[in-house]
């Protein structure tokens, strides 16, 4: 691994980096990847940024997409490319991807194909090594607010998981749920993360005027998860908590969150909560969650019959003109049959 720094404008560089070989691959070609197969890498860091890539297999598609798993920067730009290494150690497929400035509470960037199943196969003499698939990055991160003074040192150099439950930073009292819990956060960072909080400190509003939110539509439980993601970026609990933070982030226009929540999903996606997801994604979704609502779609139809598809979405709410894709695709894989 070559890592350069160039301090003038907080640039650092990484240079090929293989983060993903994966053995036998020659024997995973030959399978038909109807279920998600997926392969991740190490966590990989540039600087204190550390990344992890994910490499999906399915259908006639090999995808991968990059996690940011941590930073203590309030803000990071990252461009990378993501290629093969062939066999004369030469990048094969190679992708450029710009991505947009990414603040601590967005961790998971979109999905992007690095080659179809097929022309994977007809170059495989040429892209496996030893019957080996190594998958490489060039990466470079532009990271933002590094420059400190001597007034707030302390508070510039902390990372967000030491300024959660730091009660002298805290200028707002949050009382949640039935039993009233007491939780307290900073006005400035709550406003910073969530568009609503912003509204409610900067507008004539009685929050303003008390520094006290009252929300008794929140247990404490999941409220201290939302808290601690906007304060760190990160959900600890998602698998107990995934649906009820989804519900929050809608509540409270937190974009990242409601991705997060929705690529948990995606991860997990099965028999059992296939309809839940597709009425999630009815209920909270948009223009940006379109691929995961296909997918949904797509296992829906080609795991569970119409009949019992059509009995188990009326009864959670799925619209007729959902279920009617869902028939219309499950008729035409039988017809093929």
């Amino acid at each position: 691994m070559e890592t350069s720094v160039a301090p003038m404008d907080n640039k650092l560089q990484l240079k090929s980096k293989v983060v993903v070989t994966i053995t036998d691959f020659g024997s995973e070609l030959q399978n038909k990847w109807i279920e998600l197969k997926r392969f991740k890498s190490n966590v990989f860091g540039i600087g204190s940024d550390r990344f992890r890539i994910y490499i999906d297999c399915e259908g006639n598609e090999i995808r991968h997409y990059l996690c940011l798993k941590h930073t203590d920067e309030l803000s990071v730009d990252v461009q990378y490319d993501v290629f093969i290494i062939d066999k004369n150690q030469q990048p094969f497929a190679r992708q450029r991807i710009n991505q947009k400035t990414l603040d601590v509470t967005e961790n998971y960037w979109s999905y992007h194909l690095l080659i179809n199943k097929q022309d994977l196969i007809n170059q495989t003499g040429s892209l496996l090594i030893d019957n080996t698939l190594s998958i490489a990055v060039d990466m470079t991160v532009h990271q933002k607010y590094r420059q400190s003074t001597d007034g707030c040192s302390w508070l510039r150099t902390c990372s967000s998981d030491q300024l959660f439950g730091v009660r002298e930073l805290c200028d707002c009292r949050l009382i949640v749920g039935k039993d009233r819990h007491e939780f307290y956060a900073s006005k400035l960072l709550l406003s910073c993360r969530s568009e609503v909080f912003a509204k409610m400190f900067t507008t004539d509003c009685m929050e303003k005027l008390s520094a006290e939110v009252v929300i008794d539509d929140i247990e404490p439980q999941v409220f201290e998860q939302f808290l601690r993601y906007l304060y760190t970026g990160r959900c600890d609990q998602l698998d107990d908590y995934c649906q009820e933070l989804l519900v929050v982030a809608d509540k409270y226009l937190v974009g990242s969150l409601k991705t997060m929540c929705f690529n948990w999903y995606s991860n997990k996606i099965s028999s059992d909560n296939a309809f839940k997801t597709l009425k999630l994604l009815q209920d909270f979704g948009g223009s940006d969650d379109e691929e995961l609502m296909a997918k949904t779609v797509d296992f829906i139809s080609r795991k569970i019959s119409s009949i019992v598809g059509q009995e188990i979405g009326q009864q959670i709410g799925i619209k007729t003109q959902m279920l009617n894709k869902i028939k219309d695709k499950i008729d035409k894989i039988i017809a093929k049959k």
